[in-house]
């Protein structure tokens, strides 16, 4: 019996023993978790640009990032034992696949075609970046860098890019926010890399008269020749405030007769309503096409006025004398 008890007692010290080597990490050289933090500036985009486009960059040096552990770059960040991981993780931000110039996956900024993502220039460590394409963390085991004591000078510098992936439309504020956070696979704390916010312009432009009204006072009959011929022409004008290289298209709307040429007049059935005439628009000397969308050019900054002319048009051999009112909806869209 006593053998039996020692041997169980042997194997219980071996259970205990066994626990105690489980994997862990430690800050070393009196190094405490910290931040830092990036802002950029205020950025204006053309809605017409789709092509992919690095637009800022910001720079962490390796020296910052000890800095804000208190420490220094050559100094070790800590021990670790076992198999634990340095990761970049934690964002605050979406992170999606992807393949960036930098060979990394997106970072969403919440604008839509706006993304970030960080490299690190190498130091003796190589290819580390966040997220990866795979849209994950990036996770490296400890013992890989620097054989087990990695310091801030192995990792290197860092660099934020803010990229825009395709045409931009909208603008915003991108929130401020944890971009990424340093930390080991055990929950051991490096830095936060954290964003501030910033703004997100789009060139656009705005109507200044929403509601424009033609008058093309009377006309009489005897004005027409046929069916094709027109009379009352009255020029008017869409004038918007826009900034300047926008390429803004207008497009016309209404129950298009004639070819999708003519707009027929408002309460067509009515007793009061002429007969045989209806309603087309022209810019310069081109009859615009409803329901197509017409190139206005590129803007200047400032106001830009576009001429119209309106006019009636006989669409039948027989012409009936009448009120002769007729509506247009119209869309501005812009590139």
């Amino acid at each position: 019996m006593m053998r039996k008890w020692a041997l169980y007692a042997a194997l219980a010290g071996l259970s205990v023993s066994a626990t105690s080597v489980r994997a862990t990490c430690t800050l070393q050289n009196g190094a405490k978790a910290g931040s830092v933090s990036i802002s950029f500036s205020t950025e204006t985009f053309d809605p017409g640009v789709s092509a992919g486009t690095q637009k800022q960059t910001r720079a962490i040096s390796n020296a910052t990032m000890a800095s804000a552990m208190g420490i220094t770059g050559s100094q070790r960040i800590a021990a670790c034992n076992g198999g634990e991981n340095l990761m970049i993780t934690d964002s605050a931000y979406t992170v999606r696949a992807g393949y960036s110039p930098g060979n990394t996956g997106y970072i969403e900024t919440g604008i839509p075609n706006l993304y970030m993502y960080i490299v690190y220039t190498p130091g003796t460590a190589t290819g580390i970046l966040f997220p990866t394409t795979a849209g994950g963390s990036y996770s490296r085991l400890a013992s890989t860098i620097n054989s087990g004591s990695g310091r801030w000078v192995d990792i290197g510098n860092a660099t934020v890019y803010l990229y825009q992936a395709g045409r931009i439309s909208q603008g915003g504020v991108v929130p401020a926010g944890l971009l990424a956070r340093w930390r080991t696979s055990d929950g051991v704390n490096f830095v936060d890399i954290m964003l501030n916010s910033f703004v997100v312009n789009v060139k656009s432009c705005s109507l200044i008269n929403n509601t424009p009204t033609v008058p093309l006072g009377e006309v009489h009959v005897s004005h027409f020749t046929g069916v094709g011929s027109s009379a009352g022409s009255k020029p008017f004008s869409l004038d918007m405030d826009c900034d300047s290289s926008i390429k803004p298209t207008v497009t016309f709307t209404g129950v298009s007769t004639s070819g999708g040429t003519v707009l027929p007049l408002d309460n067509s059935d009515a007793s009061t309503t002429a007969k045989g005439v209806g309603l087309e628009l022209l810019y310069g000397q081109n009859t615009v096409t409803l329901g197509q969308a017409l190139s206005l050019g590129t803007t200047s900054s400032g106001v830009n006025s576009y001429g119209f002319t309106a006019r009636y048009v006989q669409t039948e051999s027989r012409i009936q004398a009448g009120e002769a009112n007729a509506t247009a909806n119209f869309t501005i869209n812009y590139e």
